[in-house]
């Protein structure tokens, strides 16, 4: 193999663990932003009395849960793919060549269905679960009271 080859891996492993960074980055913005637009909207809602704005409360908040999920199952096939590259640079360290079927750079591919199972997640579900379980009780009070 030659020594291109050799930093065009040593490359897609910083880019797989800089995507990653970057989805964990993203993740936490979107946490601290749905936090804020729920407190927002649930806070307006409860004060003006509006069932209809702590609703809006809850779709504001299931937009950010799908989100952050696409964030983390991005960050997960990053994951998966720099495990990989990692794995084929260890074997290149210890017998002076690349596995047979290793191809570099190969990016992961993202899947859709992936983003609905991280959902239900429980570190990624959560937060937001606990959220939307309080805005139930929000407009059940609000339409109720």
């Amino acid at each position: 193999m030659s020594e291109t080859q050799l930093t065009i891996t040593r490359d897609e492993l910083h880019l797989c663990q800089a995507q990653m960074d970057k989805y964990d980055t993203l993740s936490a913005s979107t946490k601290m932003w749905a936090l804020t637009a729920w407190v927002a909207a649930a806070g307006w809602g409860i004060s003006i009395r509006s069932g209809m704005i702590v609703l809006l409360a809850g779709i504001v908040l299931l937009l950010f849960w799908m989100l952050d999920a696409r964030y983390k199952a991005y960050r997960e096939n990053y994951k998966a793919r720099r495990n990989q590259v990692g794995e084929a640079l260890r074997h290149y360290y210890e017998h002076e060549a690349f596995p047979e079927d290793f191809r570099s750079p190969t990016l992961p591919q993202h899947q859709r269905l992936r983003v609905l199972q991280r959902m239900l997640e429980p570190h990624v579900a959560l937060l937001y679960a606990g959220l939307l379980l309080i805005t139930t009780g929000l407009l059940f009070n609000a339409l109720v009271g």
